[in-house]
């Protein structure tokens, strides 16, 4: 799995607004700057399975969590 794959794969799709994943794939996509910008885009990035690494805790303002809501204004 490469940041290349998932990138790919969304680009064959339309209208995504949610992204939900495995902490591993998360924190691959937060760690590459193609990866980080397609996260921003999405209304809703949600993981579970395994604690979230420290690395994703941007994406949460409040905290730590596994539900992951960017407020879309």
């Amino acid at each position: 799995m490469t940041v290349r794959n998932v990138l790919g794969a969304l680009a064959a799709c339309t209208d995504v607004e949610a992204f939900l994943s495995v902490p591993y794939i998360l924190k691959m996509l937060v760690e590459h700057p193609e990866g980080l910008e397609m996260l921003r885009t999405m209304n809703l990035v949600s993981t579970g399975g395994a604690p979230l690494p420290e690395a994703c805790e941007w994406v949460n303002p409040h905290g730590k969590g596994q539900i992951l809501i960017r407020p879309r204004f």
